[in-house]
């Protein structure tokens, strides 16, 4: 049986792993070497599973893998051998030489939208006179009635720019009126990297 969480290396200038857990739906799908679509931080971005762990870091917030990227691992046992005496030998973040060792695949970048609801349509729509209803405050109101005027959906940004900070956004999403939705962006990569496995040394071509 798959263990629950696993090790992601990541493409960030650190010289660690990250912890997730692996969700019951890829326990048979997700192994080392795979291609891993993680939430860290703020975005999305693409690691590759090192190791699976029995036991997460004590203390520690851990989110779930998003979903694998791969049918077949992308990285064998060798390589992610390699991968680590290159990290070690030249002190160099591990998640940036899994991210050479690759083939050319995609960068995940994310986006957020705003998108009205249906019942956010209706609030906005039976509001009138300026007056406030669905406890709304102005702000709130005057914040859904521009959401419909951009035809339902607005591109996540910063609160000057919504003309909505944080907790308004918090509120009329736990009223239904508003739904934050993530989309997966990608774009391919120019240049590629191989390193190769000569006779127990690291080589870069």
């Amino acid at each position: 049986m798959t263990p629950p969480f696993c090790n992601v290396a990541l493409p960030v200038p650190l010289r660690t792993t990250f912890t997730y857990a692996v969700p019951e739906a890829s326990r048979g799908t997700v192994h080392p070497g795979s291609r891993v679509l993680v939430p860290f931080r703020k975005k999305a971005m693409v690691g590759v599973v090192v190791e699976f762990a029995e036991n997460a870091p004590q203390g520690t917030k851990i989110r779930e893998i998003t979903r694998a990227l791969d049918f077949v691992p992308a990285l064998t046992p060798k390589l992610i051998e390699l991968a680590h005496w290159i990290a070690g030998y030249y002190l160099a973040p591990v998640g940036e030489v899994f991210r050479a060792m690759l083939p050319p695949v995609t960068e995940v970048k994310s986006q957020r939208h705003i998108i009205l609801t249906d019942a956010g349509r209706e609030a906005v729509e039976s509001l009138s006179g300026g007056e406030l209803s669905h406890g709304l405050t102005s702000g709130e109101a005057a914040f859904l009635a521009k959401l419909k005027d951009k035809r339902g959906a607005l591109l996540f940004g910063p609160a000057g720019k919504l003309g909505a900070d944080a907790a308004s956004l918090q509120r009329l999403q736990r009223r239904g009126l508003i739904e934050i939705r993530e989309t997966v962006l990608g774009r391919s990569r120019r240049t590629q990297r191989v390193i190769a496995w000569k006779g127990g040394a690291a080589s870069e071509n």
